[in-house]
């Protein structure tokens, strides 16, 4: 019953394999076809990476913006607005000091 089960999924493994193989070959054939040459393409590879970065660096600025330390920060300054309940009002029993 195992074998059974061994052999259909290497098959399936064999045939992923190949699938994933022709299709590595036509990019490279696509990119063959593009008139290209390594420099440019080393090129191209360089400004999608800055733009990546660039990008990920807004995103975290954004994020930071929004983000919990802002919100602990608003949080703190609501807080002080309370009175301190250490410090209790006198209770008041209908009698004057005296």
């Amino acid at each position: 019953m195992f074998e059974t089960y061994a052999i259909y999924a290497s098959l399936g493994g064999a045939f992923l394999a190949l699938f994933v193989s022709l299709r590595a070959h036509a990019r490279v054939r696509g990119l063959a076809k593009a008139d290209l040459d390594w420099e440019q393409v080393a090129e191209l590879t360089g400004d999608v990476g800055t733009c990546k970065r660039q990008i990920q660096k807004v995103n975290n600025r954004l994020n930071g913006m929004e983000g919990s330390s802002r919100a602990s920060v608003e949080l703190n300054e609501l807080l002080q607005q309370l009175p301190d309940p250490r410090v209790a009002a006198p209770v008041p029993n209908g009698h004057t000091g005296g």
